[in-house]
């Protein structure tokens, strides 16, 4: 009778301890490729949903970004163009020009490609009094604003002052107990309130706003301004005042750009910071599951060993158990001529034979884990890029397969070595 035959009969005859190591060896197989299934699965969903959560994140940035944009534009424009023969000591102390320029500078400023810089508003702007009311105000006359038209269209900063009509500043609605819809005569001309401005804490408190047409016929300035405010656009950099100055000197040469610092480094600083924070915030998330991912693969390396040292060790009780059972059986086949080899083959084949059945079941039961796991994932289940690979399931497999041999080693090379005599004199 061949060895093989043996083995055969040998595990028909002990089927239970045969079950239960091939069970402990599928436990092993399946706890292998089920912890990686699951550690890829983990892995897979946790980059969903970051990258959900970074789309969602971006989607709220430029929503914040749109919200903030919206609220620094009310700190108004930032720049303002002023005759280049303007003193800009003089300009500071009075905090308007004295010097004039032609009001179509604006329209070439319109027309022009500077895409840095837009919502143009030309103003003339004198301290004068207001005789009526025997007040010394700022007299602003203006007209609505011009756009780029090299830019989509904008929403105006200001509202333009309706032609007949009056706005005026805070402390003069008060003390003069002016209220909208009033009419009221303005060096001997009447207006009508169009609308009371809310508290400043500037000279625009004392301010009236009248068409810039109404402006330059009482000021004896027809067609003079002395001042372009715009807007110029964060996005371009810190050192864009520079490359405007530029810019604007090809089409108005004879005029000088002031830029409005604290109102250009507000709006910058406000921006950046919404920015930052977003980022900052995508970057903990990142870190967090970092963390979270290293932790899981930690635990799988504690887990997996463990449970293969363990079926080891049961396979290897359950086969020195099995050894000392047949220990007549054993001296009777030596006694029949088997020398120690054989019977130490027998029980390798029989350990063998264990492993790789329960290799087998190991994997399917390990598959069918993996593919629960993956519910709803749209990644194949065996494949480079599946939940596991072809070159796991080999290790599994060889691991389990040498997982009943190495276990059962010791057992059946002590069980081959007894001496046949000694164990039937007992008998």
């Amino acid at each position: 009778m061949s060895i093989i035959t043996m083995v055969g009969l040998e595990i028909l005859r002990r089927k239970r301890s045969f079950f239960l190591a091939m069970l402990a060896v599928a436990i092993a197989v399946a706890t292998m490729l089920a912890v990686h299934g699951s550690l890829k699965v983990y892995d897979v969903r946790s980059a969903q949903m970051l990258a959900v959560k970074q789309t969602e994140l971006k989607q709220r940035l430029k929503q914040l970004q749109d919200e903030m944009r919206k609220a620094t534009l009310k700190l108004s424009f930032n720049l303002a163009i002023l005759p280049a023969a303007q003193d800009l000591s003089d300009w500071h102390a009075k905090d308007y020009a004295t010097a004039t320029m032609p009001e179509n500078y604006v329209n070439k400023m319109a027309h022009s490609k500077l895409l840095a810089v837009h919502h143009f508003l030309p103003t003339l702007t004198r301290k004068t009094k207001w005789p009526e009311m025997n007040r010394t105000v700022i007299l602003v006359g203006c007209r609505g604003e011009v756009p780029n038209v090299a830019k989509k269209p904008r929403n105006p900063l200001v509202q333009p002052v309706p032609d007949g009509s009056m706005v005026i500043g805070y402390e003069l609605s008060r003390s003069l107990n002016l209220q909208v819809g009033q009419a009221v005569r303005f060096m001997g001309r009447e207006f009508k309130i169009a609308r009371c401005q809310s508290q400043r804490g500037s000279k625009e408190d004392i301010g009236v706003w009248i068409p810039l047409k109404d402006a330059q016929e009482l000021l004896d300035l027809p067609g003079r301004i002395n001042s372009i405010l715009a807007l110029e656009c964060i996005c371009v950099g810190d050192s864009a005042i520079e490359r405007i100055r530029a810019e604007i000197a090809k089409y108005l040469p004879d005029t000088q750009v002031v830029e409005l610092g604290t109102k250009v480094v507000a709006r910058g600083e406000a921006r950046a910071k919404v920015k930052q924070e977003a980022v900052d915030s995508m970057e903990r998330a990142k870190q967090i599951e970092v963390q979270l991912q290293s932790e899981r693969h930690q635990l799988a390396a504690r887990i997996v060993p463990g449970v293969i040292a363990a079926c080891g060790i049961w396979i290897f009780l359950a086969a020195l158990l099995n050894a000392r059972r047949r220990r007549p059986e054993i001296a009777i086949l030596r006694a029949l001529g088997f020398r120690a080899t054989h019977i130490l083959a027998l029980l390798i084949l029989r350990s063998l034979a264990g492993g790789i059945l329960g290799s087998l079941l190991g994997i399917a039961t390990g598959l069918a884990a993996a593919w629960l796991l993956r519910t709803d994932l749209a990644i194949p289940l065996v494949g480079p890029e599946g939940i596991v690979t072809v070159q796991l399931i080999a290790g599994a497999a060889t691991i389990g397969s040498l997982l009943g041999v190495v276990a059962g080693w010791i057992p059946a090379l002590i069980a081959s070595q007894q001496d046949p005599a000694n164990i039937l004199k007992e008998a």
